[in-house]
């Protein structure tokens, strides 16, 4: 069932406006009683398209009428734009006619997207989905107790002990901390023949007042803590609630204020560790980071990395399941861990391990229509089209001799 939940997609908000003015792109947005929409323009072969990442969004008071209105604006924005095309994602729908997408094929999914907007079947096109058109949630209303409960059972070890292996987790909002994650993404980009983005593009998400960077830092386990940090640990700390308790206490909170000085991180006293040939981070080294979005009552788990020469500590563990019960005591709903692979996919699939560590916290799927394109000048969007698939195919041969 496709969720319905009031609440407009932070990919069309005014916030992401002015995220994608900073990075240079030239955006229009209409908000009425009924409707809004963020168009990015975007240039291609032979011109321009828009884009409307999860968008357009409609009110749920919003009626078929309304809708039609809504892609009357948009058709008449992209021709005064010279745009060849208009890519849509619808995410949210009216309460009067929802588009029902689970367990539909492309083409259903594609002639319900056509009947709800009044738009001419013939020229839409589903392509390749850029957002995730499935996703995964986490209800954050629940209690502590509650939420640990559905974690999976390794899920729950790894979030109990990760202090115990010298993990704490560290928030920050500096821009310049952005380096942490950059300098992961580039190494696992390296190792796993993947693209990553450039430091001024996650520096520029970072500076957004959405946006936060979570850390996860190793410190050599030991039973030995500074007086302040003894101090510390007597406060409650819910993370690590025991199940078989029917209270909850407060989570502290974490914040750096730069990148060398860690300020009321979570500390708790670690074991030794018995010796081990496995590799040790260094001290104080971050081996895990990721950027959050907070919107309209929903933490969004956004780009991440990790070091995977130390994947067997839960490094991803304890960075996910902070991020979880911080976002619990801020009074957030929900975690959206933004996108999974879908329901049939086999273990081949590039999207399948991570979509099972994602599942293993608990919670329920979100499905959307998909990413689809809107014809405005036929004949060049064949010949961008046919591009495409020369650049693909050319791609895949180029690959193949490596």
């Amino acid at each position: 069932m496709l969720n319905q939940e009031d609440q407009s997609p932070l990919l069309q908000s005014k916030d992401w406006q002015k995220l994608q003015n900073d990075l240079g792109e030239t955006t229009f947005f209409e908000e009425t009683s009924k409707y809004k929409f963020l168009a990015i323009k975007k240039k291609i072969p032979f011109g321009y398209y828009l884009y409307l990442p999860y968008g357009p969004y409609l009110n749920p008071d919003a009626t078929p009428e309304d809708a039609k209105a809504c892609f009357k604006k948009l058709i008449s924005l992209a021709k005064k734009e010279s745009a060849i095309f208009i890519r849509i994602e619808p995410q949210k729908f009216t309460n009067n006619s929802p588009i029902q997408m689970d367990n539909l094929s492309e083409n259903q999914k594609k002639l319900n997207v056509a009947q709800y907007f009044s738009l001419n079947q013939k020229l839409l096109r589903k392509t390749k989905d850029l957002n995730p058109a499935e996703t995964w949630c986490l209800d954050l209303t629940s209690s502590v107790p509650e939420i640990l409960t559905n974690f999976s059972q390794g899920t729950r070890t790894r979030h109990n002990n990760y202090k115990k292996k010298g993990l704490t987790v560290e928030v920050t909002k500096n821009p310049e901390d952005i380096r942490y994650l950059v300098r992961l993404q580039h190494k696992l980009a390296k190792e796993r023949h993947i693209a990553s983005f450039s430091e001024q593009y996650l520096k520029t998400e970072l500076s957004q007042p959405f946006a936060s960077l979570y850390l996860v830092r190793y410190q050599t386990p030991s039973t030995t803590l500074p007086t302040n940090a003894k101090n510390a640990q007597v406060k409650n700390n819910p993370e690590k609630t025991n199940l078989s308790s029917s209270t909850s206490t407060k989570l502290e909170k974490t914040n750096i204020t730069s990148s060398t000085s860690a300020k009321n991180t979570l500390v708790e006293t670690p074991s030794k560790d018995l010796k081990s040939t496995k590799p040790t981070p260094k001290d104080g080294e971050i081996i895990a980071a990721s950027l959050f979005f907070d919107y309209q009552g929903t933490r969004f788990y956004m780009q991440s990395a990790a070091n995977l020469d130390f994947k067997h500590l839960p490094a991803t563990v304890a960075l996910l399941s902070h991020a979880i019960f911080t976002a619990k005591e801020d009074g957030l709903k929900t975690l959206d861990f933004w996108g999974i692979a879908p329901e049939d996919a086999d273990a081949s699939h590039p999207w399948y391990g991570f979509t099972e560590f994602k599942k293993s916290f608990g919670g329920y799927e979100k499905i959307y229509a998909g990413t689809f394109d809107y014809l405005i000048n036929s004949r060049k969007y064949h010949l961008y089209s046919l591009l495409r698939k020369i650049n693909h195919i050319k791609r895949k041969i180029i690959k193949t001799k490596d």
